[in-house]
């Protein structure tokens, strides 16, 4: 079983994209709402993917991704979630050595087959 946790502080997103994901055979998804839980929750079980949102508060996704790899290593696969849409904005995070930069708003078809391709 691939253990995939979504962190995303908008509750509406994570649930969709939970209930979205748990299609995709052999996957259990689990949800942070901030990059405290996400810490919390990566302390004591290791992930197959991380889906973080970029924009949060009182830790963005690129300092959770950064306090993520201190406690966890470097080698966690990680994609970032964003509305950013723009090609610099992508450029600037896939330089942040993620997998890849997901956009909001999502089709939850493709991106299950984008999350797929990742595990």
């Amino acid at each position: 079983m691939k253990k995939i946790l979504v962190v995303d502080d908008e509750v509406d997103i994570a649930t969709i994209l939970q209930a979205s994901l748990q299609r995709i055979e052999g996957v259990s998804v689990s949800v942070a709402h901030s990059g405290k839980q996400a810490l919390d929750m990566t302390a004591d079980a290791s992930f197959d993917l991380i889906i973080l949102d970029f924009m949060m508060p009182e830790m963005d996704g690129p300092a959770v991704l950064k306090a993520l790899r201190a406690q966890c290593g470097n080698d966690l696969r990680v994609a970032f979630l964003t509305a950013r849409a723009m090609k610099q904005d992508r450029e600037d995070l896939l330089a942040l050595d993620v997998l890849d930069v997901l956009i909001k708003p999502f089709n939850p078809l493709e991106l299950n087959e984008k999350v797929a391709a990742l595990l």
